[in-house]
């Protein structure tokens, strides 16, 4: 169940009462939703959808470890404008390896 929200983290919690959080810059709509919108979610086989938002999160990326994006994740996070196929290109990096270097996976 999704325990709460706060301007950084979406924050949920297990049958065991364990909490959980994951960054908003994983889910844009929901960082950029309203209360409303947030409280109107569904709870599925395998998590959490938000209809009007077209958003979804399973139960089992909560328990991942990288709930907090690195910071070169973030830049591109934050700066969707950026292709990240073009930035790799303009700094002469495989684009391929470009986004294992983003996703912490080189």
């Amino acid at each position: 169940m999704i325990y709460f929200f706060d301007n950084d983290f979406i924050y949920a919690h297990n049958e065991a009462g364990k909490i959980y959080k994951q960054s908003h810059l994983w889910y844009p709509a929901l960082k950029s939703a309203t209360d409303e919108q947030r409280r109107n979610y569904s709870i599925g086989f395998s998590g959490f959808h938000w209809r009007e938002l077209d958003e979804d999160i399973s139960f089992e990326s909560f328990e991942y470890v990288d709930a907090v994006p690195s910071p070169f994740q973030e830049f591109f996070l934050v700066h969707k404008e950026i292709n990240v196929a073009e930035f790799a290109k303009r700094v002469g990096v495989n684009p391929t390896l470009m986004r294992n270097y983003i996703n912490v996976l080189k």
